[in-house]
C-alpha cells in the first residue's frame, strides 16, 4: 500500500510520494473550474483527454489508464470498470476511495482532487473531478471542458448527472495538485499541476522505454488530410487518411463540397457561445480535417452529425505551420465564431464512413 507523507520546509511543502519514489515541491492545492486552459487552443483539446482532465494532468499525447506503468488497461476483453481501476492505481498517485463514499459529506481536504469514473459498458470510459467550489466537470474526449451534463445541468453529483450510455458507475478517486507543477498557478486556477502519472504512451519492458501506440501525432495531422469519427470520451478516436476512403464514397464528397463551397445552399442559426464539438457523452459526429485542400481550403474542418455539417475554415494567414510534441505554446485556434452551419445534401456520406469503421473492427 503506497502512503503519503508531507514535510514541511521553509517556504513550501514537500510531499514524498511513497511507491512512486517521486518528491513533489509546492504547495498543495485544490484546482478551480477554470475550462480556459483545456479549452483556448484546438491542440490542447485535441490531444488531451477526460483522463488528462480528471487528473489535472495535461500531457498532449490523450492519456489512457495504465499505460504510464505498462498496463493495457481498457482495452482488448478487458473493457470493465475493475480494468480501469487497476490502470488508473497503477499509474501511481491515483487511490481508491473507500467503498460507499458519499460525494455530499466533507470528503475535501484541501490537497485531495476528487475523480469519478464511469463505463459505457464494452466501449468506452468516462473521467469526471471536483473543482474547488465543490462541484463537478469533466472534458468529453476532443470537445471543451464544461461543468454541464448531457442534458445542460450543472454537475452537482456524477451519480446523477445525465451520463447517456455511461450508465455504470465505478466509484471515486482522489489525488493530489500543487500550486508548482506543470504550471499550476493562482492565475490559471492552478491548472496542469497534477501529481498523478499519466500518459498516452504506452511503456515496454523494464526499462521503461516509451514508444507511441495507437496515436496520430500532431506532425501527421498537419501533414495529411484525415477522417476521425468522434466516438469516444477515453479511449482514442479512430482515424484515417481522408485518402483511403473508398472510391465512391470520395466521389459523394467531392460533390458535397462543391455544394457546401457554393452560395446554394442556406446557413443554420449558429447559436450562441455554440461550439464545434459538442461537450455530449456519446457519438459526436465525421470529423474531416482537410489539411491538403483535397475537398475544402487547406485547414478547413468540416464535422457531420444526423444531416447537420459544420464548417470551421482555416483563413489564410491563420494557418500555422506545423508543430513539435510538446509544444503547448501553438497558434492554431480558430475563432469559433467563424463557423457556418448547414444542412448536409447527402446524409449517407456519414453511415459509409461509419460502416468502414465498424468492418474494421472499430466498436461504435
Amino acid at each position: 500500500m503506497k502512503k503519503n507523507y508531507y514535510f514541511m520546509l521553509p517556504g513550501l511543502l514537500l510531499s514524498l510520494l511513497l511507491g512512486s519514489g517521486q518528491a513533489v515541491a509546492g504547495r498543495l492545492v485544490v484546482h478551480d473550474y477554470f475550462p480556459g486552459y483545456w479549452n483556448n487552443s484546438s491542440y490542447v483539446k485535441r490531444n488531451n483527454n477526460c483522463y488528462n482532465y480528471a487528473t489535472n494532468r495535461k500531457t498532449n499525447n490523450y492519456a489512457q489508464p495504465g499505460w504510464a506503468s505498462g498496463y493495457r488497461g481498457f482495452s482488448l476483453n478487458r473493457k470493465t470498470c475493475a480494468a480501469v481501476k487497476m490502470g488508473a492505481i497503477k499509474d501511481r498517485n491515483i487511490y481508491e476511495v473507500r467503498p460507499g463514499y458519499n460525494p455530499d459529506s466533507s470528503y475535501n481536504r484541501s490537497y485531495r482532487t476528487l475523480q469519478a469514473l464511469v463505463i459505457e459498458p464494452g466501449r468506452d470510459y468516462h473521467w469526471y473531478r471536483r473543482d474547488k467550489n465543490g462541484r463537478w466537470s469533466h472534458k468529453v474526449g476532443w470537445s471543451p471542458a464544461t461543468n454541464r451534463d448531457n442534458a445542460g445541468r450543472i454537475i452537482v453529483n456524477p451519480e446523477i448527472a445525465d451520463r447517456g450510455g455511461y450508465r455504470i458507475f465505478c466509484g471515486y478517486f482522489h489525488s493530489s495538485s500543487s500550486a508548482m507543477r506543470g504550471g499550476g498557478r493562482r492565475s490559471n486556477g492552478y491548472q496542469g499541476g497534477g501529481h498523478a502519472m499519466v500518459s498516452g504512451t504506452f511503456k515496454y519492458g523494464a526499462q521503461g522505454g516509451l514508444k507511441d501506440f495507437l496515436n496520430v501525432t500532431p506532425e501527421i495531422n498537419d501533414q495529411k488530410s484525415t477522417v476521425t469519427i468522434l466516438a469516444y470520451s477515453g479511449r482514442q478516436n479512430p482515424t484515417i487518411a481522408l485518402s483511403e476512403l473508398n472510391n465512391y464514397t470520395q466521389l459523394k464528397l467531392s460533390d458535397s463540397a462543391s455544394l457546401l463551397s457554393s452560395n446554394l445552399i442556406s446557413p443554420l442559426t449558429v447559436e450562441k457561445d455554440e461550439s464545434f464539438i459538442a461537450s455530449y457523452l456519446g457519438y459526436s459526429g465525421v470529423l474531416i480535417e482537410d489539411h491538403e485542400g483535397l475537398y475544402f481550403d487547406k485547414g478547413t474542418r468540416v464535422l457531420i452529425k444526423g444531416g447537420i455539417v459544420k464548417i470551421l475554415a482555416s483563413p489564410e494567414g491563420l494557418k500555422r505551420p506545423g508543430i513539435k510534441m510538446g509544444v503547448d505554446a501553438v497558434n492554431d485556434l480558430l475563432p469559433e465564431n467563424t463557423m457556418v452551419k448547414t444542412n448536409m445534401l447527402d446524409v449517407s456520406i456519414e453511415e459509409d464512413i461509419l460502416t468502414m469503421a465498424r468492418n474494421s473492427g472499430h466498436d461504435l
